[in-house]
C-alpha cells in the first residue's frame, strides 16, 4: 500500500457522456491516466477487499444457478 496512488481521469468532456451510467463511453485505461490507477486505492483494505470479494463470489455464483438452471420458453 506504500506505493498506492490516488489518479482520477483528466480531460474529461463536460458532457452527458460518462466513464459509466446511461451514456458510458468506450475507453482504456491509459488514455485516461498515467499510473493506470483510476481513483483512489490509498483507503483500500485488506477487509474491504475481501468484503468486495465475498460479494462478487456471491453474486456470480447466483449467475451461474440461473443461467444453469434457465428454461426457455415452450412455444
Amino acid at each position: 500500500m506504500k506505493a498506492a496512488v490516488s489518479e482520477y481521469p483528466r480531460g474529461l468532456p463536460d458532457s452527458l457522456l460518462s466513464l459509466e451510467g446511461k451514456l458510458p463511453f468506450a475507453w482504456v485505461t491509459e488514455d485516461l491516466s498515467d499510473s493506470g490507477v483510476l481513483g483512489d486505492p490509498t483507503v483500500a483494505t485488506k477487509d474491504k477487499g475481501d468484503r468486495i470479494l465475498a460479494s462478487l463470489v456471491a453474486s456470480w455464483t447466483q449467475v451461474i444457478q440461473d443461467i444453469y438452471q434457465f428454461e426457455p420458453p415452450r412455444k
